[in-house]
Formats: structure tokens, C-alpha cells, sequence
């Protein structure tokens, strides 16, 4: 069995939006919560930075490392910038990698926007999945999500299974 897919998530720790990232890590087979830090000497493969980042974010990345955050995070965009990191951007532009084509309380359309480099080293070409929710989704978290999921080489949701959040 392949080791888990090490993710970190950058944030205050009272943020909304990395306690539940945090939460939904801890329940998804093949991913493992991991520090930003690294531990036993690895360092975490995806860093996700909260939305809510407002001051610098000081994390030094390999260029193996995919740093996920939303394009309107100018601090999470800088530090990007500075890091030989795989940077992938979520948001509502055409110049985002991952974006929502439509959300309502019970469905998601998340759209592939360019190739994505999944960790494998596979390739994953632009294209739409949708999603059924069980609940209604914050889009920041959401794309976050199913970010997290291609970039490892782990299957959305098909077929009417449920996109848990």
C-alpha cells in the first residue's frame, strides 16, 4: 500500500477555515495531516494556506512541493513567489487553475481550468466534475478540497457519492 499523502495547512489556529480542512484531513484515506515543520525529516508534499492569511507567510518550499492557496491571498501569492514551489491557485478568475463553474446547496461543478501536475508526476488534463454536497460548501473550502484530492492522485466523488465536507 502506497504511503499517505503528507498535507499541511497554514492558519491561525482558531481560522475556520483550517479547522475544517484539518477536520476533513482526518478523515480521507490516503491523505495525513502533517506539520509545516516536517517531521522524521519529511517535509509535508501539499501545503494548503488559509484565505485568512493576512501577514507574511514565512515557509521555505522544494520545488517537489505543491502550494496550494486562493489567488486573492496576496500574502499566500508572495510567498509563492519566493518558494521554487508547484503553485496552484484556486478562485473565481480565468487565470486560476481550479475554479467552480456553478454551486448551489446541493452541487458543485469544480472545473480544471489548465494541466494539472499531480504528485506522481501524471498529468491531469482541464476538465469538470460535478459534485454532489451533504451540506451547503464555502467555496474557498471546497476548492481547497478537491485540490487536495487531484493533486494526489485521488478520485472526486462520481456517479451521485456524496462530496463529504
Amino acid at each position: 500500500m502506497a504511503a499517505a499523502v503528507r498535507v499541511a495547512v497554514l492558519g491561525r489556529v482558531q481560522d475556520p477555515y483550517r479547522r475544517s480542512l484539518n477536520h476533513w484531513l482526518g478523515g480521507q484515506p490516503g491523505l495525513t495531516l502533517w506539520p509545516c515543520v516536517g517531521r522524521d525529516g519529511l517535509m509535508p508534499q501539499i501545503v494548503a494556506a488559509s484565505p485568512q492569511i493576512t501577514g507574511a507567510v514565512d515557509i521555505t518550499l522544494t520545488a517537489e512541493t505543491v502550494f496550494l492557496f486562493g489567488s486573492d491571498c496576496l500574502p499566500a501569492a508572495r510567498a509563492a513567489a519566493q518558494n521554487r514551489c508547484q503553485p496552484l491557485e484556486y478562485g473565481f478568475s480565468r487565470r486560476d487553475t481550479l475554479t467552480l463553474s456553478s454551486l448551489d446547496d446541493r452541487q458543485a461543478v469544480v472545473a480544471l481550468q489548465r494541466p494539472l501536475r499531480r504528485l506522481d508526476g501524471s498529468w491531469l488534463e482541464p476538465q469538470e466534475w460535478v459534485l454532489q454536497l451533504t451540506a451547503p460548501a464555502r467555496p474557498e473550502l471546497l476548492l481547497s478540497q478537491a485540490a487536495i484530492l487531484l493533486t494526489a492522485g485521488l478520485p472526486l466523488p462520481q456517479h451521485g457519492e456524496k462530496f463529504l465536507l
